[in-house]
């Protein structure tokens, strides 16, 4: 986002190997270059968007949640606006906080439980992946919450939100086509090939399950948190109806 605020161009030389964080990820990259755009390049521009980000996310999931509940959603805006981890990433310019900004986003759509809200939750899942690839966890979760909560309870409305789900999915990512095609290789080299040998080599396509499981049972306990929380989620909405 600096090279082209600064010099019209994404990367300075071509050689495709360097590093160049645009090919893993471009929407906070677009955002940073519009931020450098308009206010110049400077910490404040640099940290302005993960700000906003942050405020946006906590808004927006907490006004679906106070729709529901007053109380419960106010209670979960104090905590939000108060959480650590989230103040952090919104006071310094990283992937992370866009990653937490479609998270909460999502959750807000799963909160809401309408069918257009799923299919916007499905439309946004794909972004993650072109915020942060690590967010896959999440992506995964999604689904088989949704899945895990049909094979418990047999309700039919589950696979109609499933269907919402996948429907979204399928067209944000024929619309990301249209960024992934001519990027491929960057984006390939940058995630897959420079310091991320750990995720993916040609001869071991279940490398990134592999790094998940041996490299911290944090990873595991997050993954396992991620789906109970969200299929208790579901739960709870679908047993109200």
């Amino acid at each position: 986002a600096r090279n082209k605020a600064l010099f019209g161009d994404w990367k300075i030389e071509e050689d495709i190997w360097l590093w160049n964080s645009m090919y893993i990820s471009p929407i906070f990259n677009y955002l940073e270059y519009l931020s450098f755009r308009n206010f110049g390049v400077s910490t404040f521009s640099m940290r302005l968007v993960p700000a906003l980000l942050g405020i946006i996310s906590i808004l927006v999931a907490s006004f679906f949640l106070i729709r529901r509940n007053w109380k419960i959603g106010l209670i979960y805006f104090v905590l939000l606006s108060v959480n650590t981890m989230l103040i952090i990433y919104s006071r310094i310019a990283t992937l992370q906080s866009l990653v937490l900004f479609f998270m909460l986003l999502i959750l807000g759509m799963i909160i809401h439980d309408k069918n257009y809200s799923w299919f916007i939750a499905g439309a946004l899942l794909p972004c993650l992946i072109f915020s942060n690839l690590t967010s896959i966890f999440f992506i995964a979760a999604v689904p088989l919450s949704l899945g895990l909560y049909y094979l418990l309870y047999r309700q039919k409305n589950t696979i109609i939100k499933s269907c919402y789900l996948l429907a979204g999915g399928i067209i944000s990512s024929l619309v990301w086509l249209i960024w992934f095609i001519p990027n491929f290789e960057g984006w390939r080299i940058m995630n897959f090939s420079i310091g991320h040998r750990i995720y993916f080599d040609s001869y071991k396509v279940m490398a990134v399950i592999q790094h998940f499981l041996k490299f911290s049972f944090l990873n595991q306990l997050i993954m396992v948190i991620t789906v109970l929380s969200l299929f208790l989620t579901i739960r709870s909405l679908l047993k109200k109806k």
